[in-house]
């Protein structure tokens, strides 16, 4: 009998410990399990994909007008068979500007690109992971991070699509739903807004999706806690965030009534 209790026990050590180790180091897995997703991204030159070379010309436009001393960058004067044109004030402009640090560095525009949707994809579940891992146990937010990289519609956004500026709007979800559980002080107000900003540089069609997704959010919560806090601290933390986002919302707003498309 004392040999199995002490077996049990060594068990349970066992058990305990492995546990204890996963507790700290699932994240790493995370990230070890996202590198499948973004193997063919380590392959030389850039591939063929519907908006990926776009992106990849104007990555090298935005570089060479930044170059120029154009901060905020908005005008392209290579593009449109060298006439130039007002390209970045209705682009995102989120992609480029993390892209001009990277070629800084000697990176081409087409591998800063690359570049950007691994670090983003890597970022996206290592996020997801964290955020889930506040709720359930940590097996399951392993699922829930890998689910949430490899749906689908996010291998199509990378491999055929090649929208990068779609493939980083993925980092904003988790972010978004940590924030507005988190909104107890001004701090966690300021840091909320300075997720919105940058979400409202990043893609025009996901900000629209993730700003209805947020206050339908919100709205969940003031239901839940049975107060209009929630509401109340995440708009003001969506306020700040547009007018920090406004450089790039106020002119693409007025000045698209100048465009025919």
């Amino acid at each position: 009998k004392e040999g199995i209790r002490k077996k049990r026990i060594a068990t349970r050590m066992m058990r305990s410990g492995y546990n204890d180790f996963m507790k700290r180091f699932t994240i790493i897995i995370v990230l070890l399990l996202s590198l499948f997703g973004i193997a063919d991204l380590f392959k030389p030159g850039f591939y063929s994909s519907h908006d990926g070379l776009g992106h990849v010309i104007r990555m090298e436009e935005f570089y060479q007008a930044f170059n120029d001393g154009q901060i905020p960058v908005r005008w392209s004067k290579r593009l449109y068979f060298g006439y130039g044109y007002p390209f970045f004030n209705f682009n995102y402009p989120s992609i480029y500007y993390f892209g001009v640090p990277l070629m800084k560095i000697g990176l081409s525009a087409a591998d800063a690109m690359k570049a950007e949707m691994m670090l983003t994809f890597v970022a996206s579940g290592g996020l997801m992971f964290l955020y889930l891992r506040r709720k359930v146990r940590w097996q399951v937010a392993v699922l829930g991070a890998a689910l949430y990289l490899y749906a689908p519609y996010r291998m199509s956004n990378i491999y055929v699509r090649g929208s990068v500026a779609e493939a980083m709007a993925f980092i904003f979800p988790p972010l978004l739903l940590w924030g507005a559980e988190s909104l107890d002080n001004i701090r966690s107000v300021l840091w909320l807004s300075l997720v919105i900003s940058l979400m409202g540089i990043s893609h025009n069609i996901s900000t629209l999706l993730l700003s209805a997704f947020f206050f339908g959010y919100l709205g969940f919560l003031s239901l839940v806690k049975k107060s209009l806090w929630p509401v109340a601290k995440g708009s003001l933390a969506f306020g700040l965030g547009i007018l920090m986002a406004a450089f790039f919302i106020v002119p693409d707003l007025y000045e698209k009534q100048w465009t025919c498309l």
